[in-house]
């Protein structure tokens, strides 16, 4: 899980609140994925047990949430990454270079 924003960030980014809603909602939606169809936390190329289509389907599912949720923190790092560069001197300090 992610951490909470701060009220400072929110004000220079206000569209990074979207985001943190939108990983605890894949979060809990990949929980109740794996509550309601236990057999997708197997491997399913190697599960020898009879599986349904909704198993399969939610297998599917879980892994686009987790892919989802991969994007979803490269973006954040990238506001990150922007954030600290735009508050970074231009030129680098000579005790900072060595």
């Amino acid at each position: 899980m992610t951490t909470p924003l701060n009220p400072q960030i929110l004000r220079r980014r206000p569209h990074l609140a979207t985001v943190e809603v939108l990983t605890s909602v894949l979060e809990t939606t990949l929980v109740a994925l794996c509550a309601a169809h236990p057999l997708i936390e197997l491997d399913l190329r190697t599960c020898a047990e009879a599986m349904l289509p909704i198993d399969r389907l939610a297998d599917r599912a879980a892994e686009q949430a987790v892919q989802l949720l991969d994007a979803l923190d490269r973006y954040r790092l990238a506001q990150y990454d922007l954030e600290h560069a735009r508050h970074a001197p231009s030129q680098p300090r000579e005790e900072d270079v060595f």
